[in-house]
């Protein structure tokens, strides 16, 4: 134990290093060298009993996920445990918590670079020591300290079919009404994968002419299916169906045995892959680009636009929770719009005068 004096304005001041694990601490602006050794001795103990840090990243996490457990949805739970064991937990697990430095935590962030969800890969293992400054008297997160690198950016680009090519896929399933309805509903209603083979034929009201959407289809813990509350707040709604939809539903009904609109071959939920297998099929076999499901509800969103929707409205029927993913979807659309002509407006507006 090394006690140093300092001189400051008012008097003398004491000053100690300690190191406990990896990481070395420093106190100062003690008043009596009594008191620094006090501090120095009641330091170390609580770092030789756990307080501070002698438990292991693994540890803190483990009791941190049973209450995180019991706020989030199990297809979120999945998701997030995932990002640990994979991402996290092997770079932290059996570290002690009083021994992770700024620069362990630096080197974390630059390893991430490569992911364009670096950053939230990042800030999850913050979440830890977060739990473990409440709950074990950490008294600074290292990770707060690191400088955030510049992450992999997304090269997903919205992507949709035009309405020549839209059609073509729905009537390659012309044969198959089962895979018509749910194409169908992907291009003319823009439900999410999720949200579509969710459905009951008590979310479709043929009087009021539309879908309740309230729940949707996710994979949760050990990959089974389960049925939960919808993605967002603003994605619980009523939207309208075209008559020509709700004809080939109808059609659909009759031939149903089951409550689910979109069962397996048990009549049970399907699996959230089959309609990017069947779609991927559908789109080679008619030599068209590849796309993903999701894309689909690109290409309703495009047709809107297309057809004259303003961004407001387009929003409000797709159910974004921000204008912003409106918008990228509209944007794309603009670009591959034909130029218009300055004299056809002009002579519209002629009209008026």
């Amino acid at each position: 134990m090394k006690i140093e004096s300092y001189k400051i304005k008012s008097g003398t001041r004491y000053r100690f290093q300690i190191r406990l694990g990896e990481k070395v601490t420093t106190r100062s602006g003690f008043r009596t060298k009594n008191s620094a050794i006090f501090a120095y001795t009641q330091l170390l103990e609580e770092y030789q009993n756990g307080v501070e840090g002698n438990v292991t990243y693994q540890q803190v996490y483990d009791e941190w996920l049973e209450v995180y457990k019991t706020k989030v949805k199990e297809a979120t739970l999945q998701s997030t445990t995932t990002i640990f064991k994979i991402h996290i937990l092997p770079v932290f697990a059996q570290k002690r918590i009083g021994d992770i430095t700024t620069k362990d935590c630096q080197k974390f962030a630059l390893n991430l670079t490569q992911f364009v969800k670096g950053k939230e890969y990042y800030y999850h293992a913050k979440r830890i020591m977060n739990y473990a400054q409440g709950i074990y008297k950490i008294q600074e997160n290292p990770f707060n300290i690191p400088i955030m690198p510049n992450f992999k950016e997304s090269d997903k680009k919205v992507d949709f079919l035009e309405p020549d090519d839209a059609n073509r896929l729905i009537e390659y399933f012309n044969d198959d009404i089962y895979r018509k309805a749910m194409f169908r509903i992907f291009i003319y209603a823009g439900l999410r994968r999720g949200e579509c083979l969710a459905l009951t034929w008590n979310d479709i009201d043929f009087k009021r002419k539309g879908v309740d959407i309230n729940k949707t289809l996710t994979t949760g813990i050990d990959n089974k299916l389960v049925v939960s509350s919808p993605k967002t707040k603003k994605s619980k709604a009523f939207i309208e169906l075209d008559k020509e939809t709700l004809l080939i539903l109808k059609e659909l009904k009759l031939q149903s045995k089951n409550n689910i609109i979109f069962p397996n071959n048990k009549g049970e939920y399907r699996r959230l892959s089959d309609p990017d297998i069947r779609l991927k099929k559908a789109l080679k076999d008619l030599g068209l680009k590849p796309i993903r499901v999701h894309d689909l509800r690109h290409t309703h969103a495009s047709l809107l636009f297309y057809f004259g929707w303003d961004v407001k409205s387009v929003q409000e029927r797709l159910r974004h929770a921000s204008s912003k993913t409106t918008m990228d979807i509209y944007i794309h659309v603009t670009k591959k719009k034909p130029k218009q002509d300055i004299n056809s407006f002009a002579e519209k507006m002629d009209k008026f005068a």
